[in-house]
Protein backbone atom coordinates (compact mmCIF):
# COMPACT_ATOMS: atom_id res chain seq x y z
CA UNK A 1 0.00 0.00 0.00
CA UNK A 2 2.66 2.45 -0.09
CA UNK A 3 5.10 4.35 -2.90
CA UNK A 4 8.28 4.33 -1.06
CA UNK A 5 6.90 6.88 2.21
CA UNK A 6 3.74 7.80 0.23
CA UNK A 7 0.53 5.95 0.90
CA UNK A 8 -1.50 5.06 -2.13
CA UNK A 9 -4.41 6.03 -0.59
CA UNK A 10 -3.00 9.39 -0.55
CA UNK A 11 -5.94 11.88 -2.73
CA UNK A 12 -4.06 11.99 -6.22
CA UNK A 13 -3.38 15.63 -5.94
CA UNK A 14 -1.30 15.00 -2.66
CA UNK A 15 0.89 11.85 -4.54
CA UNK A 16 1.89 13.93 -7.43
CA UNK A 17 3.17 16.96 -5.07
CA UNK A 18 5.03 14.64 -2.92
CA UNK A 19 6.20 12.69 -5.57
CA UNK A 20 7.31 15.89 -7.52
CA UNK A 21 7.89 18.65 -5.03
CA UNK A 22 8.99 16.01 -2.45
CA UNK A 23 10.76 13.74 -4.24
CA UNK A 24 11.98 14.58 -7.78
CA UNK A 25 12.64 17.89 -7.34
CA UNK A 26 15.07 17.35 -4.79
CA UNK A 27 17.04 14.60 -4.93
CA UNK A 28 20.61 14.86 -5.34
CA UNK A 29 23.66 13.19 -6.97
CA UNK A 30 25.38 10.72 -4.47
CA UNK A 31 28.32 10.26 -6.05
CA UNK A 32 31.01 11.94 -7.77
CA UNK A 33 31.05 13.95 -10.41
CA UNK A 34 28.59 16.60 -9.50
CA UNK A 35 28.00 14.66 -6.30
CA UNK A 36 25.50 16.71 -3.89
CA UNK A 37 23.72 18.58 -7.33
CA UNK A 38 20.51 17.94 -8.18
CA UNK A 39 19.69 15.54 -10.97
CA UNK A 40 20.10 16.60 -13.96
CA UNK A 41 16.97 17.03 -16.36
CA UNK A 42 17.23 13.69 -17.82
CA UNK A 43 17.89 11.94 -14.64
CA UNK A 44 14.68 13.32 -13.39
CA UNK A 45 12.53 12.36 -16.83
CA UNK A 46 13.50 8.74 -16.74
CA UNK A 47 12.66 8.62 -13.12
CA UNK A 48 8.84 9.91 -14.13
CA UNK A 49 8.82 7.38 -16.68
CA UNK A 50 9.73 4.94 -14.25
CA UNK A 51 6.94 6.22 -11.70
CA UNK A 52 4.64 5.96 -14.77
CA UNK A 53 5.22 2.43 -15.34
CA UNK A 54 5.17 1.82 -11.36
CA UNK A 55 1.49 3.56 -11.73
CA UNK A 56 0.42 1.50 -14.86
CA UNK A 57 1.34 -1.59 -12.45
CA UNK A 58 -0.79 -0.64 -9.64
CA UNK A 59 -3.83 -0.30 -11.98
CA UNK A 60 -3.01 -3.96 -12.29
CA UNK A 61 -3.59 -5.07 -9.21
CA UNK A 62 -6.67 -2.31 -8.10
CA UNK A 63 -8.02 -5.17 -5.78
CA UNK A 64 -5.06 -4.73 -3.72
CA UNK A 65 -4.06 -1.06 -4.22
CA UNK A 66 -7.82 0.43 -5.38
CA UNK A 67 -6.05 2.05 -8.41
CA UNK A 68 -8.45 2.45 -11.04
CA UNK A 69 -6.44 4.89 -13.15
CA UNK A 70 -2.85 5.47 -13.23
CA UNK A 71 -2.85 8.78 -11.24
CA UNK A 72 1.35 9.15 -12.63
CA UNK A 73 0.34 9.16 -16.73
CA UNK A 74 1.36 12.84 -17.14
CA UNK A 75 3.98 12.81 -14.71
CA UNK A 76 7.02 12.20 -17.47
CA UNK A 77 5.36 15.32 -19.12
CA UNK A 78 6.45 17.29 -16.48
CA UNK A 79 9.95 16.95 -16.72
CA UNK A 80 10.16 16.85 -20.41
CA UNK A 81 13.90 17.62 -22.24
CA UNK A 82 13.72 21.29 -23.65
CA UNK A 83 15.38 21.13 -26.64
CA UNK A 84 19.28 20.50 -26.45
CA UNK A 85 21.59 22.33 -29.33
CA UNK A 86 24.38 20.87 -30.66
CA UNK A 87 27.77 21.48 -28.99
CA UNK A 88 29.61 24.64 -30.22
CA UNK A 89 33.01 24.39 -30.97
CA UNK A 90 35.74 26.34 -31.76
CA UNK A 91 37.69 27.62 -35.03
CA UNK A 92 40.94 26.29 -35.89
CA UNK A 93 42.04 29.97 -35.49
CA UNK A 94 41.18 29.63 -32.18
CA UNK A 95 42.94 26.99 -30.94
CA UNK A 96 46.03 27.97 -32.57
CA UNK A 97 45.88 31.03 -30.82
CA UNK A 98 45.91 29.33 -27.55
CA UNK A 99 48.77 27.71 -28.35
CA UNK A 100 50.27 31.01 -29.91
CA UNK A 101 49.55 32.49 -26.76
CA UNK A 102 50.67 29.83 -24.19
CA UNK A 103 53.86 28.80 -25.94
CA UNK A 104 55.22 32.53 -26.14
CA UNK A 105 54.72 33.48 -22.52
CA UNK A 106 56.69 32.25 -19.33
CA UNK A 107 53.56 32.79 -17.22
CA UNK A 108 51.75 30.59 -19.50
CA UNK A 109 53.68 28.22 -20.66
CA UNK A 110 53.35 25.42 -18.29
CA UNK A 111 49.49 24.68 -19.55
CA UNK A 112 50.78 23.64 -22.62
CA UNK A 113 50.47 20.04 -21.97
CA UNK A 114 47.23 20.95 -20.87
CA UNK A 115 46.55 22.42 -24.08
CA UNK A 116 47.49 19.51 -26.25
CA UNK A 117 45.50 16.45 -24.14
CA UNK A 118 42.31 18.94 -24.55
CA UNK A 119 42.45 19.71 -27.97
CA UNK A 120 44.14 17.04 -29.51
CA UNK A 121 43.11 13.83 -27.26
CA UNK A 122 39.84 14.52 -26.62
CA UNK A 123 39.74 15.31 -22.41
CA UNK A 124 37.29 16.39 -20.40
CA UNK A 125 38.14 19.08 -18.08
CA UNK A 126 37.46 16.66 -15.23
CA UNK A 127 40.22 14.37 -16.61
CA UNK A 128 42.82 16.44 -17.19
CA UNK A 129 42.25 19.17 -15.25
CA UNK A 130 39.33 19.89 -12.94
CA UNK A 131 39.11 24.03 -12.01
CA UNK A 132 36.67 22.61 -9.12
CA UNK A 133 39.19 20.04 -8.00
CA UNK A 134 43.33 20.89 -7.89
CA UNK A 135 44.25 16.91 -7.22
CA UNK A 136 42.27 15.81 -10.23
CA UNK A 137 44.92 16.52 -12.45
CA UNK A 138 46.19 14.37 -15.78
CA UNK A 139 49.36 11.87 -14.10
CA UNK A 140 51.42 11.51 -16.89
CA UNK A 141 52.32 7.80 -15.54
CA UNK A 142 48.95 7.07 -17.49
CA UNK A 143 50.78 8.11 -20.52
CA UNK A 144 52.64 4.63 -20.56
CA UNK A 145 55.77 5.71 -21.36
CA UNK A 146 54.69 7.48 -24.56
CA UNK A 147 55.47 4.01 -26.29
CA UNK A 148 52.42 3.41 -27.47
CA UNK A 149 52.01 4.20 -31.11
CA UNK A 150 48.51 5.19 -32.87
CA UNK A 151 48.14 3.56 -36.09
CA UNK A 152 45.83 5.75 -36.77
CA UNK A 153 46.68 8.94 -36.26
CA UNK A 154 50.63 8.94 -36.17
CA UNK A 155 50.32 10.05 -32.50
CA UNK A 156 50.19 8.24 -29.17
CA UNK A 157 47.76 6.25 -27.16
CA UNK A 158 47.60 6.86 -23.55
CA UNK A 159 45.20 5.79 -21.02
CA UNK A 160 42.53 7.38 -19.25
CA UNK A 161 41.40 5.83 -15.99
CA UNK A 162 37.93 6.31 -14.29
CA UNK A 163 39.11 5.90 -11.21
CA UNK A 164 42.46 6.37 -9.27
CA UNK A 165 44.52 3.32 -8.63
CA UNK A 166 45.44 4.15 -4.96
CA UNK A 167 42.44 6.55 -3.24
CA UNK A 168 39.86 4.81 -5.57
CA UNK A 169 38.57 8.43 -6.13
CA UNK A 170 36.81 9.64 -9.71
CA UNK A 171 38.92 10.30 -12.45
CA UNK A 172 36.04 10.46 -15.53
CA UNK A 173 33.18 11.34 -16.28
CA UNK A 174 32.16 7.62 -17.20
CA UNK A 175 32.51 4.83 -15.40
CA UNK A 176 34.95 2.70 -17.34
CA UNK A 177 39.14 3.27 -18.17
CA UNK A 178 39.60 4.18 -21.77
CA UNK A 179 42.56 4.29 -24.10
CA UNK A 180 42.72 8.08 -25.60
CA UNK A 181 44.31 9.00 -28.87
CA UNK A 182 46.38 11.61 -29.05
CA UNK A 183 47.15 13.29 -32.00
CA UNK A 184 50.48 13.44 -33.95
CA UNK A 185 50.70 17.05 -33.96
CA UNK A 186 49.19 17.26 -30.18
CA UNK A 187 52.65 14.84 -28.95
CA UNK A 188 54.53 17.17 -30.94
CA UNK A 189 53.67 19.95 -28.69
CA UNK A 190 54.13 17.73 -25.58
CA UNK A 191 57.70 16.99 -27.47
CA UNK A 192 58.37 20.83 -28.07
CA UNK A 193 57.20 21.67 -23.98
CA UNK A 194 59.50 19.26 -23.12
CA UNK A 195 62.77 20.32 -25.27
CA UNK A 196 62.09 24.01 -24.38
CA UNK A 197 62.17 23.05 -20.41
CA UNK A 198 65.60 20.80 -21.75
CA UNK A 199 63.66 17.95 -19.67
CA UNK A 200 62.50 14.22 -20.68
CA UNK A 201 58.96 13.54 -21.86
CA UNK A 202 57.37 13.19 -18.36
CA UNK A 203 56.79 9.59 -17.23
CA UNK A 204 54.61 11.09 -14.26
CA UNK A 205 53.31 13.68 -11.69
CA UNK A 206 50.38 16.04 -12.68
CA UNK A 207 49.24 18.17 -15.86
CA UNK A 208 50.02 21.62 -14.73
CA UNK A 209 46.38 23.39 -14.75
CA UNK A 210 45.23 27.03 -12.86
CA UNK A 211 41.80 27.97 -13.62
CA UNK A 212 42.82 31.90 -13.12
CA UNK A 213 45.69 31.64 -15.51
CA UNK A 214 43.96 29.57 -18.16
CA UNK A 215 41.40 32.62 -17.72
CA UNK A 216 44.15 35.09 -18.89
CA UNK A 217 45.26 32.93 -21.33
CA UNK A 218 41.58 32.72 -23.32
CA UNK A 219 41.56 36.44 -22.72
CA UNK A 220 44.95 37.31 -24.83
CA UNK A 221 43.78 34.58 -27.32
CA UNK A 222 41.31 36.94 -28.20
CA UNK A 223 38.68 34.63 -27.12
CA UNK A 224 35.80 36.53 -25.08
CA UNK A 225 33.03 34.31 -25.41
CA UNK A 226 34.49 31.04 -23.76
CA UNK A 227 32.22 27.76 -24.34
CA UNK A 228 32.35 25.07 -21.87
CA UNK A 229 33.63 22.17 -22.85
CA UNK A 230 34.47 23.61 -25.64
CA UNK A 231 38.28 22.08 -26.26
CA UNK A 232 37.17 18.55 -25.94
CA UNK A 233 34.01 19.41 -28.13
CA UNK A 234 36.28 20.67 -31.08
CA UNK A 235 38.34 17.71 -31.02
CA UNK A 236 35.77 15.19 -30.67
CA UNK A 237 33.86 17.16 -33.96
CA UNK A 238 37.95 17.35 -35.78
CA UNK A 239 38.60 13.49 -35.10
CA UNK A 240 35.21 12.21 -36.27
CA UNK A 241 35.25 14.41 -39.25
CA UNK A 242 39.02 13.81 -40.38
CA UNK A 243 39.06 11.24 -43.56
CA UNK A 244 42.70 11.30 -43.23
CA UNK A 245 42.37 8.93 -40.29
CA UNK A 246 41.03 5.31 -41.42
CA UNK A 247 39.40 4.68 -38.43
CA UNK A 248 35.21 3.97 -37.91
CA UNK A 249 33.04 5.49 -35.95
CA UNK A 250 33.36 3.31 -33.20
CA UNK A 251 37.04 3.97 -33.07
CA UNK A 252 36.51 7.70 -32.00
CA UNK A 253 33.12 6.85 -29.84
CA UNK A 254 35.36 4.28 -28.02
CA UNK A 255 38.20 7.01 -27.54
CA UNK A 256 36.40 9.78 -26.57
CA UNK A 257 34.38 8.33 -24.46
CA UNK A 258 30.94 8.79 -25.69
CA UNK A 259 28.17 6.79 -27.26
CA UNK A 260 26.49 6.89 -30.29
CA UNK A 261 23.27 8.88 -28.92
CA UNK A 262 26.20 11.51 -28.56
CA UNK A 263 27.69 10.76 -31.81
CA UNK A 264 24.84 11.57 -33.41
CA UNK A 265 23.26 14.32 -31.73
CA UNK A 266 26.70 16.65 -31.82
CA UNK A 267 29.20 15.39 -34.13
CA UNK A 268 28.09 13.67 -37.33
CA UNK A 269 27.80 17.04 -39.49
CA UNK A 270 30.08 17.84 -41.70
CA UNK A 271 32.95 20.27 -41.38
CA UNK A 272 34.72 21.66 -43.99
CA UNK A 273 38.16 19.85 -44.98
CA UNK A 274 40.16 22.93 -45.20
CA UNK A 275 39.39 23.60 -41.29
CA UNK A 276 39.70 20.38 -40.65
CA UNK A 277 43.21 20.58 -42.13
CA UNK A 278 44.32 23.54 -40.48
CA UNK A 279 43.11 21.92 -36.47
CA UNK A 280 45.23 19.27 -37.36
CA UNK A 281 48.21 21.10 -38.76
CA UNK A 282 48.93 23.54 -35.53
CA UNK A 283 52.06 22.57 -34.68
CA UNK A 284 54.79 24.19 -32.72
CA UNK A 285 57.35 24.03 -35.88
CA UNK A 286 54.36 26.27 -37.66
CA UNK A 287 53.85 28.27 -34.48
CA UNK A 288 57.29 28.76 -33.02
CA UNK A 289 59.79 28.58 -36.19
CA UNK A 290 63.73 27.95 -35.27
CA UNK A 291 64.29 31.30 -35.86
CA UNK A 292 61.80 32.63 -33.37
CA UNK A 293 63.14 33.44 -30.13
CA UNK A 294 61.55 31.82 -27.39
CA UNK A 295 61.22 32.88 -23.90
CA UNK A 296 63.86 32.61 -21.29
CA UNK A 297 64.29 32.77 -17.43
CA UNK A 298 66.68 34.41 -15.35
CA UNK A 299 69.24 31.69 -16.41
CA UNK A 300 69.08 31.67 -20.26
CA UNK A 301 67.69 28.67 -20.21
CA UNK A 302 64.68 28.26 -22.54
CA UNK A 303 61.36 27.71 -20.95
Amino acid sequence: NYIGIFNTGHEPEDLIRLVTVEGINKEKKRRDPGKGKPWAARTRFKQATKIKEFGAWLVKIKKRTGWTENHFEELPNLYKIKHIPKHKTFSAKQISKLFEVAGGSEEFFEHIPFLALSCFAGLRPFEVGDPNDNKRRYDFANAEGWEVDSLVTGGKLIQVPAFDDDSGARRSKISYDRQADLSANGFAWIEWWAEQKEIDLPTEGLVDFSYNTFVKIRKAAGITRWIDDGLRHTAASMFHQNVAFKATTSYWMDSLGHDRAVYKKHYSDTKRPAEVKEYFEITPEKLFSKEKKVAKDGNEKTI
